[in-house]
């Protein structure tokens, strides 16, 4: 079946071929980078959100984009079909940054929209001991296998390791001031991505891997997020549309 792939954009002509009976969009919203400073927590994910056969038709609104959030900067949420995410067919929340040496919670359910929601997850604590410079690591990304894992707290001597996302080719959470891995779930440069690790002694945190992952504490940034579109194609010429068992479905 077609997958198509969308990261920057406001607006989505379908193809041709769309079937509105038989079709499946994904949203993972944007995570949040890191907290800015030392010994600050990593960065929520963003959230999971799904819709089996929107029925549409033409060119759609919708809201993804490629920038990825800087430290101490939430996550953006991910829609199709809307002016906003609470007016959107399906969409997901971003997640959000940390507050000082608290990691910042996951992509929430409320206010996503769709059938299948998933919160993201959370960013782990920083060293928030006495002169603690060891940031938390960034959450790891939903998925539709459920949900990914939370970042590790920094300790005295290390910052912290970075989520895992989940499901199959998920990404891997960074270690300790290195970047979480890209998710391959869909294909072999797109998925549910790593969180950032948390950086050590005061250095610089990892970035959350694409796509939706929470950036390491100390001002690792959070991953993009995605929308993904995989349909089963109409029959050309025949004015309808067809499902999966071969079946015309009438206007």
């Amino acid at each position: 079946m077609p997958q198509l792939f969308y990261t920057n954009q406001t607006t989505i002509t379908l193809p041709g071929d769309y079937n509105p009976a038989s079709n499946l969009w994904e949203c993972i919203g944007s995570g949040a980078g890191g907290g800015i400073g030392s010994g600050t927590g990593g960065g929520g994910t963003g959230g999971y959100s799904s819709l089996a056969n929107l029925n549409v038709t033409g060119t759609i609104n919708c809201n993804v984009s490629s920038t990825p959030a800087a430290g101490g900067v939430n996550g953006a949420a991910i829609w199709v079909n809307g002016t906003s995410l609470a007016t959107s067919s399906v969409g997901a929340n971003g997640g959000s940054t940390a507050s000082g040496a608290t990691g910042g919670v996951g992509g929430s359910t409320t206010g996503a929209t769709g059938s299948t929601k998933i919160a993201g997850s959370a960013g782990g604590n920083g060293d928030s001991g006495l002169g603690g410079t060891d940031g938390g690591g960034g959450g790891g990304t939903p998925s539709s296998a459920g949900a990914g894992s939370n970042g590790s707290a920094g300790t005295s001597s290390v910052g912290g390791t970075g989520g895992n996302a989940s499901g199959v080719g998920h990404g891997v959470g960074g270690t300790a001031g290195n970047n979480g891995t890209p998710g391959t779930n869909w294909d072999p440069s797109d998925g549910s991505g790593g969180g950032g690790g948390g950086g050590s002694i005061g250095g610089a945190g990892g970035n959350g891997g694409n796509f939706g992952a929470g950036g390491g504490g100390n001002s690792g940034s959070g991953a993009p997020g995605i929308i993904v579109l995989t349909y089963t194609p109409a029959i050309a010429g025949s004015g309808f549309p067809m499902t999966t068992s071969g079946v015309f479905v009438l206007p």
